[in-house]
């Protein structure tokens, strides 16, 4: 693992950095769950409808992978949604598990379309699910890697800072209600998180505590419903995940993470970010046995770690941004 990425950061430094100019090109990779089972976390079509109707990112390409759902499901949520929006490129079948249970050696239509794109040019990738098929394409074409302008991936946490979206809603929190969640990007497929984070790509990390800062209410919901049809149909689908953050968790909204990671690249003004230090490794401040690893932000001294970008605060009007991608635009001035 270490010599090849010692190789890659060879070939990143002889191709040198790519030129910008026009909307930023991106993929996105998802695991959508946007179907209206209550436990099912919609925020990929959210992310999705709001990066495909803004101007300043070209989507290149998309493409399903297991996670909150199987892929077959991830596959055929992705594609409805697609063609609801209209205008999006064709929805590309990724990894099915983790790396590590992988029968076939052959890479995934996924895998080979990041490729493709990549051939075209400069891609950054916006990572919503486990890692797996974007090291899949890693290890299909590592000559194409230095076309990678960064990956934003949502995900990793601080050290003893659990997944508790009750912290603060009373009374639940008082008496710690509420369902803990998982980091299921990193766990569901650590080995893909080690060979990405291996590679010398630039990582804008999206982690939990920049997500708990908005939450999506009714009201954000009826005005986006409104929007068009494909909307409405996201907005129908996030009803009963509202009503189980409601009911269960205690709070007036739920948190829209991948939506947050929408707004890192379409608001970056409005986020703040920073170079930190991560790790991929036990928490030991919270794991009492053998735990699942995690991706630690500014890991403890002497273990290793990489630098990533860490987006880790809403800036003033930073809330308003968020919510503002599925709002109605205001019309331009000088139109009718």
């Amino acid at each position: 693992m270490i010599r090849l990425a010692a190789i890659l950061a060879v070939l990143v430094c002889l191709t040198g950095p790519v030129e910008a100019g026009g909307p930023e090109r991106i993929w996105i990779d998802s695991d959508a769950a946007c179907t209206g089972a209550p436990h099912k976390d919609p925020d990929d079509c959210l992310a999705v409808w709001a990066l495909a109707r803004d101007g300043a990112v070209d989507i290149a390409g998309l493409s399903s992978a297991f996670g909150n759902v199987g892929v077959s499901e991830a596959d055929a949520t992705l594609a409805d949604l697609a063609a609801r929006i209209g205008g999006l490129p064709p929805v590309l079948a990724g990894a099915a598990g983790p790396l590590r249970h992988r029968k076939s050696a052959a890479p995934t239509d996924a895998a080979n379309g990041m490729c493709e794109a990549l051939a075209d040019g400069p891609l950054t990738i916006v990572a919503l699910a486990p890692l797996t098929n974007v090291s899949e394409a890693f290890a299909t074409c590592p000559e194409r890697i230095p076309n990678v302008t960064r990956i934003v991936f949502v995900g990793g946490r601080r050290a003893g800072h659990v997944f508790h979206p009750a912290e603060d809603a009373m009374p639940k929190a008082r008496f710690r209600h509420g369902p803990i969640f998982r980091d299921l990007n990193v766990e569901l497929d650590p080995d893909a998180a080690r060979a990405v984070l291996a590679s010398p790509v630039p990582i804008t990390l999206v982690p939990y505590e920049l997500a708990r800062q908005v939450e999506l209410t009714g009201s954000d919901l009826d005005l986006f419903a409104a929007q068009d049809a494909a909307a409405a149909r996201i907005a129908a689908s996030s009803r009963p995940w509202l009503a189980y953050w409601h009911r269960d968790i205690g709070r007036n909204g739920f948190y829209p993470f991948d939506l947050v990671a929408a707004a890192v690249l379409l608001r970056p003004e409005t986020i703040g970010c920073r170079d930190l230090p991560v790790a991929l490794m036990r928490d030991r401040k919270i794991d009492l046995f053998l735990g699942p690893q995690s991706l630690l932000l500014d890991p403890p001294d002497r273990h290793p770690a990489r630098p990533v970008t860490a987006c880790l605060v809403l800036r003033p009007g930073g809330d308003e941004a968020v919510r503002g991608l599925l709002a109605p635009r205001a019309p331009e001035a000088g139109g009718a």
